[in-house]
């Protein structure tokens, strides 16, 4: 019987399907060469101990639509210098989203969560794995294995003798993509729950979405949060193992990037 037909078909399904990149992230018709001199202005300015200016700086990057490690990362310093616990927070946490791997990135958001007095969520069962490395990272690995795969698909469609090995190989390649895929999917998850976290003194999430409800549980500046439900202004967030309501102007988005709510708007 001959199967190239069938393994034509095949192979052209997986060049058809296959997964593409994520695209740039936006520019806003801003110069990379203004961008980076505006980036090294604010480091200079953060050593020479004039915070205001280094974090105006590094937020405009940010408004403008930049997103990198060491940004979030430099931006969290100079919040946590002036101390805003809260916005230092998130920052880190933004730079841990983007570098789960950086050292001093994790080292950074430990030492603020501790100095708020508020514990860091939780990594349960296969995330402990899956935020080894990035989402990003998950997705570029899946679309090398995929394409990987493709090409070892038509190596083995046009070889005579096609070696077993050439299967074995594809089948591996797939599994390593499915395995990136549910990585990235993770922390999809993660993020357009969405993660948020509170600004601010002497929060408390309360019963109901009411002004005036009875308090459920304190929210120290800092708390790191999940939306689980949002009503008019205000979210329900689950924290620490409770559930409470607080007003929406409280919370700092993580992946503000991923999250498409007016909510949040404010940051």
């Amino acid at each position: 019987m001959d199967i190239r037909a069938p393994c034509r078909i095949a192979l052209a399904a997986l060049l058809a399907f296959a997964p593409r990149p994520a695209a740039a992230q936006p520019s806003d018709e801003w110069p990379a060469a203004k961008a980076q001199q505006m980036f090294l202005e604010a480091g200079q300015a953060y050593d020479q101990g004039r915070l205001a200016d280094a974090v105006e700086a590094y937020e405009t990057l940010r408004g403008r639509g930049l997103r990198f490690q060491e940004l979030f990362f430099n931006l969290g310093n100079a919040y946590f210098r002036q101390g805003d616990l809260g916005r230092a927070i998130v920052n880190y946490r933004r730079a841990w989203v983007l570098n789960p791997g950086d050292p001093d990135t994790r080292a950074n958001l430990r030492y603020a969560l501790q100095t708020a007095g508020v514990p860091e969520p939780a990594l349960r069962g296969t995330q402990r794995f899956l935020f080894r490395a990035s989402r990003e990272t998950w997705r570029w690995i899946a679309v090398g294995a995929w394409w990987l795969a493709a090409g070892l698909a038509g190596a083995y469609l046009w070889s005579r003798s096609r070696p077993a090995w050439m299967a074995k190989l594809a089948v591996a390649l797939l599994a390593v993509m499915l395995v990136a895929a549910w990585g990235a999917l993770a922390w999809d998850r993660l993020c357009r729950a969405p993660e948020i976290v509170v600004e601010g003194k002497g929060h408390e999430a309360l019963f109901a979405p009411l002004a005036g409800s009875t308090a459920h549980f304190a929210l120290p500046e800092g708390s790191i949060g999940r939306v689980v439900e949002h009503s008019g202004n205000w979210i329900r967030i689950a924290s620490g193992g409770q559930e409470g309501w607080i007003q929406a102007e409280h919370g700092l988005p993580v992946c503000y990037w991923l999250v498409e709510n007016s909510l949040f708007s404010h940051d």
